[in-house]
């Protein structure tokens, strides 16, 4: 199949990368172009099986007799605000074979100025380039020592961090990373505050604690906290300010994942659902439907 996407102004945002991105996703399927519609002349619409116009506004910059000699053309209801311009170029519009809306609010509205029922189909996004950063979890304490860090337990945390992505393994990366203090050097307050802001999460997983400094400076910073039953970390749970879990690599992995999922589900939601490649199988159907469509209305015209 060829078609032809037609843009407005290629100024690199919106409208223009969308054409761009859903004429890549449907190349293996034939021969995909995009063109602004102002940049230069546009190619002769009897080269195309579908003339795909990215915008209503685009109804009355392209010639009504360019798309007239077009085998099937359309064209997308992108926002509320063209609806303005659907309206103004109702007669011309009426005229097309496919009408694609990007939410179901707009189907509703376009319906009046279109003899075609316009077909919902959102915008996409490239999961190859938008994709999530690592989940950042943290850990502060003195790392000097090894029975120090195995009191802290350090292994253990090491040991669920890296259980936990194998968990989420293709959703999203764990990054652990550690306070910038390294005793006897003690970095100040500010710096901690500073360095807690740029974590998703801190674990502590102590053997005991009186009352952990680093569980009330972290959840001061914002910061979501996951514990062992120690110090006053039953208490703050109780409170519904942090997660507690088992001293095991198991009740740490857990709460990882736990805490990473929310964000691993965003993440694979957005690619599994509105990635280019689902969205071209959708707008490759609405062609396909307008193309056998107007095939069926010539043959009765002939037959009759």
């Amino acid at each position: 199949m060829r078609v032809l996407h037609v843009f407005g102004d290629d100024n690199g945002w919106g409208i223009a990368n969308r054409a761009r991105y859903l004429a890549a996703a449907l190349a293996a399927r034939g021969d995909y172009r995009c063109q602004a519609a102002g940049a230069a002349k546009l190619p002769p619409a009897e080269d195309f099986d579908v003339v795909h116009l990215h915008s209503a506004v685009l109804i009355r910059r392209v010639p009504a007799d360019y798309l007239r000699r077009a085998a099937v053309w359309g064209f997308e209801v992108v926002s509320e605000r063209s609806l303005a311009y659907l309206q103004a170029a109702t007669a011309q519009a009426r005229t097309a074979d496919f009408v694609i809306a990007k939410n179901p609010r707009l189907v509703a509205l376009a319906r009046g100025h279109v003899r075609v029922e316009p077909q919902y189909i959102p915008n996409g996004v490239a999961p190859e380039v938008f994709s999530p950063r690592p989940f950042r979890l943290g850990w502060a304490g003195r790392k000097d020592g090894e029975a120090r860090k195995k009191y802290k337990g350090l292994d253990l945390i090491v040991a669920a961090w890296a259980e936990a992505n194998k968990r989420l393994a293709g959703q999203l990366k764990i990054e652990l990373v550690f306070d910038p203090g390294d005793w006897p050097r003690v970095v100040s307050h500010a710096e901690m505050a500073r360095w807690y802001r740029t974590l998703d999460a801190l674990a502590v997983a102590s053997a005991a604690e009186g009352c952990s400094n680093v569980t009330l400076e972290a959840l001061a910073c914002g910061v979501p906290v996951i514990s062992t039953d120690c110090g006053i970390a039953p208490e703050l749970a109780g409170q519904g300010l942090l997660r507690l879990h088992e001293r095991s690599v198991e009740g740490l992995a857990a709460a990882m994942v736990e805490l990473a999922r929310p964000m691993a589900r965003r993440a694979g939601f957005a690619a599994e659902f509105y990635g280019w490649t689902e969205i071209a199988e959708l707008c490759d159907r609405v062609y396909r439907a307008a193309l056998a469509g107007k095939a069926g209305r010539k043959e009765a015209t002939c037959a009759s």
